[in-house]
Order: C-alpha cells, then structure tokens, then sequence
C-alpha cells in the first residue's frame, strides 16, 4: 500500500483500495470480493462488485467531495 492508497473496509473487512492517479482517483475491490460477491452493491447501488476498477475524473460533479470525504474517515 502506497502512502496515498486508501484501504476501504466494511465491517472491519478490507474490501477494496482507492488509489489517487493524475486525472482523479480509482477504485478497486479486493480479488477476494470480486469472486465471491459479484454483482453485489456492497458500497451502494452505484458500485456494485466487479473485477474492472471504477474511476472518477476529476471534473466529474462531486467526485473532489466524495474523495474527499473518503479521506476524512482514515
């Protein structure tokens, strides 16, 4: 884990990282989680479980907001 990656849990579980990159950030389950949990909204209905990393841009409307908010909670 890099000194900028986020571990994200969900009940203590490590199910994902959140890795900051030029263009904005992105987001990656756990291998783990992808096998066994695909297709399954874990964080919300928006990011259901897959193996292909989300990525958010920067311009995108409030994805600043939501990394930031991400990084007050570690």
């Amino acid at each position: 884990m890099t000194g900028k990656e986020l571990v994200v849990s969900l009940l203590g579980m490590p199910i994902g990282r959140l890795v900051p990159t030029r263009r904005g950030a992105r987001f990656a389950y756990e291998s783990e989680v992808t096998r066994e949990h695909v297709g399954m909204p874990l964080l919300s209905l928006s990011l259901p479980v897959k193996a292909r990393p989300y990525a958010a841009r920067r311009h995108e409307p409030g994805a600043r907001r939501r990394l930031d908010a991400l990084r007050e909670q570690s």
